[in-house]
């Protein structure tokens, strides 16, 4: 059994080298805020933002998608069934479905505007504290420096982005999920370039 899951997570990992989890998690990130902004002072100019922010909630199908057509078109792709890990539905799926529905519902519901506006003043040190873990975990099971640069970058990005929370209009998480989706967008085009680079390489060898 151990074998089994060694190997899947052998699997898992070169799916993962083209790096589109980390581009659409990043301009999900990127877009997040957007839509934490856009429940505080709701209007119907960014209602299309929002319908756009929810589907990329539910990207898995679209990368997939791609990757058949696109990235492993010609070695082949088999999509490997992912399971929700304990871990991943507390730090990822909760936090970031919840948290919009929770400050919709205090605010415009029960009118707790003052209460829905301290809790995301607060949320930059919230979702640092998730990010670290969820990285930390992340580079436990993959090994991988640049998950553990991460890891340690996203509480010290978050404590800067409370600080500075006044000075940004009370919008620190704005800063921090930006900063975060860049970070990850960067990061995934990086690999997604390589694994390019790479097949390219290949090819000319063959030939």
């Amino acid at each position: 059994m151990e074998r089994n899951l060694n190997l899947k997570q052998q699997l898992s990992a070169k799916a993962e080298r083209d790096g589109l989890t980390e581009i659409f998690f990043g301009v999900f990130l990127f877009l997040y805020s957007d839509l934490i902004t856009t429940i505080m002072d709701f209007s119907r100019e960014k209602a299309s933002l929002t319908i756009f922010i929810l589907i990329f909630a539910f990207s898995g199908n679209i990368i997939n998608f791609i990757r058949k057509r696109i990235t492993y078109s010609e070695t082949g792709y088999v999509g490997i069934k992912s399971e929700i890990k304990p871990l991943q539905l507390y730090l990822v799926i909760f936090p970031f479905a919840f948290y919009p529905l929770f400050i919709g519902i205090m605010k415009y519901v029960f009118g707790q505007n003052e209460f829905a506006s301290a809790v995301t003043y607060f949320s930059p040190i919230v979702f640092g504290t998730i990010f670290f873990f969820l990285y930390l975990s992340m580079y436990k099971s993959a090994k991988n420096i640049v998950i553990l640069i991460f890891a340690i970058f996203s509480p010290v990005c978050a404590v800067t982005a409370f600080l500075f929370n006044d000075t940004l209009g009370k919008n620190g998480y704005a800063l921090f999920f930006t900063v975060n989706g860049i970070l990850l967008i960067v990061y995934g085009l990086v690999k997604l370039f390589s694994l390019m680079m790479n097949s390219r390489k290949n090819e000319s060898e063959q030939k």
